[in-house]
């Protein structure tokens, strides 16, 4: 307000406010705090007038507001709503700056969203108005506060603010004291004890005065988060993090240094406290260092306390193992971080927040296909790596057919689902991915990394699948690597990362580590009998308790038993898939009720924290409750009760008498006597379980020797195969790099494979586990690179049992995570290029060195102008995807408030077509406002009504929408005929109910073009187009508005000679070889004053428009008013090419603010301003 307003700044500043909300698409909100409290909400379509009544209305008493119910009580003190009614009447005025009245008629979107209400008057009560006062709704911040480890908030909700922007305050609640104002907080040793509390502020406006009225400042504004724990220390040396890392680093100084014998690095302690995060490890240009690390996804934590019974919950919640695995990670300080089990979450509200303020560059894949959210995270650090690129794959997806570009691999699988349908309907619920990430070394161009991350499918007898999904993942990345070699000139090394839930012995490993695996090996034979949901622990437990159902009460257990039609009375052997596959079920299943009764027998063993489902004590219990009925009614309990033989030492018991009764008939076990757990009965069990598991093995042995007599197509003999070995000759590999490839052969159950790279695990003994839970130990984690273009410097020596086993398994109270964490530092070798014939291992010379890197310098300044353009030609492409969906949900909103007719009629052949919107329950015939979209005479759809035309129709507008025919369909006139053909339909056809005698027209761009020519050529018999009917009914309009139009083709058309411009497609060829009255013939500013008398024309321009000169506009009025038409220009300053329609967020939606409200103002108040001018008259 400037000095000398009716009302002085000071008085306005002081007044109380009233805060308005107004968006784009939602209602106009408003809230009054003091002297009295006021809450409402009105459609923007509301009138003024209309706003007082109600106003008035809530005041007086007349109409409560629901939720206050009378209870409340005004500033005098008298009861409001239905209590009490104020008898005087309540006088509502909104007031712009100058202290006048605001127009009765003017919406309420206008009066607030265009700032012209500066002030609210009920009564005598004054309210200075703020429209939009920014506001940050709500803030979280994941993570317990822990002394050295940082916290980050996160904005999850604003209004009228960027939420990047926002103002911090960190407080410690026990003294009030502010101890940062940064994003990101370490707590220091003075916060112990101490609550933290972190609040968010919209950012500043302008200076102290003018962010006090925006009211920035005020508690209303601001989010708070209060952490639910108090500040304790930091934790202890997590998975013995920091004494791993040392020891890695000093394998990685002794390498730099050229010393075979490191110095002794510190002792592993699994209680010494952390004195912060690692110390700078002294990153060298020759090296990198990677990690992998399953971290245990928070989604399965519902089933944690079976899982991991011997963990406390406590150590297990999110807040605490996130900034655990956190610390863990943050010791390593890697290059490359390839992470498992992340959940989305997570990764959105913590790791990626975390790791961006470490220096990295995130990619998060989810799962496909799985109600889990979680899945792989691959990291990267910035100053080390550029990404070059990142890629997804999704291994669940349906393989493709075979393809030129040899995925020989999808194709052999795709054979297999043909002849295993177990397989297929396995493959099609796995929801398994992996990344793949192409690496450029920032200090040297010709070092190329591809990295691969993945997590493999879990289930161990599906070990086919194991195989299947690491070979799909290799066929993906040579793709990916041969086409970076052909860009790049240099071979990219290769680095797989992950949890491949697989052991050294298993094909998986196998076939990564040998080059090839055969398709003999007994990995397909006993993946073949794998299907998906048979034999779990809960299919058992829900199948004994339908047995016990259907028993003779009373009788022995044993009658449960199943048998098969295999089994004979002499014990043969199986002879088929099926049934060898049950007996190695029943073999797994005797072991892990072995496990769960040993953990009973032995609880000293195992102090778990459910101590009864693991003692002897605890049987004894469950008969006890059976209150002396019959033992199956004691074990129907717990089978009721949700429990199976992993977790219920009495379903345990009863399980084993079925199978291992069954498996030899000389063992005579009754459930009485398992019960007792006695040491002797387990003992017996474990012999005739070990002699069934060796009659298992002869069998799979003959079933292996079977496939090997099936020739893989395209493969050797397999007469000189060695038994069940992974490299055998069905699957030769080649020692050449250059002519090294992907291969695959069907044959028989299995499929024989080969892949190109030289893979080396970064542990040079395999570690004894990397996966530890209570029954189940085993490596299932693994870095593997290739040698011909890196070598192994060292690697982090992993936790032993002893350790491991002080908490009973992992996780635990100092393990984040059921798995290990690995950790490798790994030196660059000079990697051959594709054309290179430089034998492996041997060193080039410090000229071809530099040449290499002159060269991957030129190469990659190439790539990245290639990559510029593409990155705009997708932006382009993604503008319209999103203006697309924009539009497609103004119609849905229109449509909610709106009725719609869609016309079509065609006449010799020329289909024409039109919208109507008009208001659902609209009193009357209304007027009518024709709509010409733009486009370029090429694109655009009548289908969708841009919002401005939405205030039109809500003032009691009808809009009629042109399907003009494109230039693409039919070159000039036709769009111009079907536009007049459209006016002289509605004037000739009955049973619209529209009042069409004084119709206006309004198009933007292209339309705008087509508007301007409705407005200046009729009564121009050539530009009529009668023939497509309705010759008696006229084709005038009564105003024009055009919106950023274009006047004269030949002043938009910068290339003449250019048959492919929108000029030369409405027109039907270039420019220069048009003679001038054709082109004359579509330049408005050409028919000025040729055909009858011009109606009223409103232009409406920015000054800064890309694609149609403002200059066009000038000139037009300029001719118009010369003429004596009355024309009138609004100029936008500062504003774009406006875009409705299909591409409407190609728009006004990238204007700043302040032209935005212009533009709004122009579109919405001026056009309704001049609509209402021509139908007064």
């Amino acid at each position: 307000r400037a000095a000398g307003d009716t009302l002085a700044e000071a008085e306005w500043a002081a007044l109380p406010v009233a805060d308005v909300s107004v968006e784009e698409d939602g209602p106009v909100d408003i809230q009054i705090w003091k002297p009295f409290r006021m809450t409402f909400s009105r459609p923007q379509s509301d009138t003024v007038e209309r706003f007082y009544e109600k106003v008035a209305a809530r005041r007086s008493g007349s109409s409560p507001n629901k939720r206050n119910k009378g209870n409340r009580r005004d500033e005098l003190g008298r009861p409001t709503g239905f209590a009490q009614a104020i008898n005087e009447p309540i006088v509502v005025q909104l007031l712009d700056s100058d202290d006048a009245p605001l127009s009765a008629g003017l919406a309420l979107c206008a009066a607030f969203g265009l700032g012209q209400a500066a002030v609210l008057a009920i009564g005598a009560q004054r309210f200075r108005v703020r429209v939009n006062k920014p506001r940050v709704v709500e803030i979280r911040c994941e993570g317990r506060p822990l002394v050295g480890l940082p916290l980050i908030p996160v904005v999850q909700e604003s209004c009228f603010c960027d939420p990047e922007a926002v103002r911090w305050e960190w407080q410690r609640e026990v003294d009030g004291n502010i101890v940062s104002r940064e994003r990101r907080y370490i707590p220091t040793e003075a916060d112990i004890g101490s609550p933290l509390k972190v609040v968010a502020r919209p950012p500043l406006i302008g200076d102290e005065a003018e962010a006090k009225l925006a009211g920035v400042d005020e508690d209303a504004s601001a989010a708070l988060f209060k952490f639910e724990f108090e500040v304790d220390r930091g934790p202890w040396d997590v998975a013995c993090s920091r004494a791993r890392s040392a020891e890695l680093q000093s394998f990685r100084e002794a390498w730099l240094l050229g010393n075979p014998s490191p110095p002794s690095p510190p002792r592993m302690s699994s209680s010494s406290a952390a004195e912060g995060v690692a110390a700078e490890r002294g990153r060298g240009t020759e090296v990198l260092r990677v990690v992998s690390y399953n971290v245990l996804a928070d989604t399965y934590r519902h089933s944690w306390s079976d899982i991991f019974p011997y963990c406390n919950p406590a150590f297990y919640r999110p807040e605490l193992r996130l900034q655990h695995a956190r610390f863990e990670l943050a010791n390593y300080d890697a290059d490359i971080l390839c992470l498992q089990e992340i959940d989305r979450r997570w990764f959105e509200n913590y790791w990626n927040l975390h790791f961006g303020y470490d220096g990295y560059i995130g990619h998060y894949t989810e799962k496909v296909g799985q109600k889990s959210t979680e899945g792989c995270a691959l990291f990267v650090r910035k100053d080390a790596f550029e990404v070059i690129e990142f890629r997804d794959v999704h291994l669940s997806s349906k393989p493709r057919a075979v393809r030129a570009d040899g995925f020989v691999v999808e194709a052999a699988l795709e054979e297999l689902m043909e002849r295993q349908p177990n397989l297929k309907d396995l493959w099609d619920r796995l929801g398994t991915i992996g990344q793949l990430g192409l690496l450029r070394s920032r200090t040297d161009p010709t070092r190329v990394v591809l990295v691969v991350n993945t997590h493999l499918y879990f289930a161990e007898m599906a070990r086919h699948v194991k195989v299947l999904q690491a070979a799909l993942i290799l066929e993906e990345a040579n793709a990916m690597l041969e086409k970076a070699t052909k860009t790049l000139g240099v071979r990219p090394s290769m680095l797989l990362c992950g949890d491949l839930n697989s052991e050294m012995s298993t094909a998986a490993v196998q076939f990564l580590l040998d080059g090839s695996l055969s398709s003999a090996h007994p990995d397909w034979v006993l993946g073949s009998m794998f299907k998906w949901g048979r034999d779990t622990d809960k299919a058992d437990a829900r199948e004994m308790e339908k047995a016990l159902a259907s028993a003779r009460p009373g009788g022995p257990l044993s009658q449960l038993a199943r048998t098969t039609s295999a089994e004979s009375s002499s014990g043969s052997i199986y002879s088929t898939q099926e049934d060898v596959a049950y007996r190695l079920r029943r073999v797994q299943r005797i072991q892990r009720c072995l496990t769960t009764l040993d953990q009973g027998a032995n609880p000293s063993a195992n102090p778990a924290r459910h101590p009864a489902r693991g003692s002897a004590d605890a049987v004894a219990a469950a008969y006890q409750n059976s209150r002396g009925k019959s033992l199956e009614v004691a074990l129907r309990t717990a089978l009721v009760s949700g429990e199976t033989y992993k977790t219920s030492p009495v379903i345990a018991a009863a399980q084993l008498v079925l199978d291992a009764e069954f498996a030899n008939a000389e063992l005579d076990v009754s459930l009485s006597e398992i019960l007792p757990l006695k040491r002797s009965t387990l003992e017996k069990a474990t012999v005739a379980a070990t002699a069934f598991a060796k009659q298992c093995e002869r069998e799979m042995e003959a079933l292996v020797e079977e496939q090997k007599k099936v020739r893989p197509f395209g493969s050797p003999s397999p007469s000189s195969s060695s038994s069940g070995s992974s490299s055998s000759s069905s699957a030769p590999r080649s020692d050449e790099w250059e002519q090294d490839g992907m291969m695959a052969a069907l044959g028989g159950l299995g499929i024989a494979l080969r892949h190109p790279f030289k893979f080396k695990s970064a542990y040079k003994a395999v570690p004894a586990f990397t996966n530890f839970v209570a029954g189940y130990v085993a490596t299932l984690d693994w870095i593997l690179f290739d040698e011909r273009g890196l070598e192994r410097v060292g690697s982090a020596k992993l936790p032993g049992r002893d350790i491991v086993e002080k908490h009973i398994a992992l996780p635990s109270r100092e393990f984040p995570s059921d798995h290990l964490l690995l950790a490798a530092d790994l030196a660059w070798t000079t990697p051959p290029s594709s054309s290179s014939s430089q034998p492996r291992g041997e060193k080039m010379d410090a000229e071809a060195i530099a040449k290499k890197k002159e060269e991957a310098i030129a190469k990659k300044k190439e790539e990245d102008e290639k990559k510029k353009a593409a990155k705009e030609a997708e932006n382009a492409k993604k503008a319209v995807e999103l203006a697309a969906a924009a539009e497609s949900k103004q119609r849905a909103e229109a449509e909610s408030t709106t009725s719609g007719l869609d016309v079509q009629w065609d006449v010799e052949g020329v289909g024409v077509s039109l919208d109507i919107w008009r208001q659902k329950k609209a009193g009357g015939a209304p007027k009518v406002v024709l709509w010409l979209h733009g486009g370029g005479w090429k694109f655009g759809t009548h289908h969708t009504m841009p919002s401005f035309l939405r205030s039109l129709v809500e003032a009691g507008y009808a809009i009629a929408s042109v399907g003009y025919r494109k230039s693409g369909t039919a070159k000039f006139p036709a769009c111009l005929h079907d536009c007049k053909t459209v006016l002289r339909w509605l004037r000739s056809t009955d049973g619209h109910g529209l009042d069409t005698k004084s119709i206006t027209v309004i198009g933007n761009s292209a339309g705008g073009h087509l508007a301007a020519l409705l407005g200046v050529t009729a009564g121009i018999e050539e530009l009529e187009g009668g023939e497509l009917g309705f010759r008696e009914a006229s084709s005038t309009v009564a105003g024009v508005v055009s919106i950023a139009g274009v006047y004269d083709l030949n002043g938009t058309c910068l290339d003449r000679e250019n048959g492919k411009t929108c000029e030369a497609f409405l027109l039907g060829g270039p420019l220069n070889s048009l003679e001038d009255a054709v082109i004359a013939s579509a330049n408005p500013i050409d028919q000025v004053g040729k055909g009858e008398p011009s109606p009223p024309v409103l232009l409406i321009h920015g000054n800064e428009d890309e694609e149609v000169p403002y200059e066009q506009s000038e000139v037009f009025c300029k001719a118009l008013l010369e003429s004596g038409v009355d024309a009138s220009l609004v100029t936008i300053p500062r504003g774009r090419h406006p875009l409705f329609g299909n591409m409407a967020k190609r728009g006004l939606e990238v204007e700043r603010e302040e032209v935005r409200d212009v533009w709004k103002e122009a579109l919405e108040t001026r056009i309704l301003s001049f609509l209402d001018s021509i139908n007064t008259v």
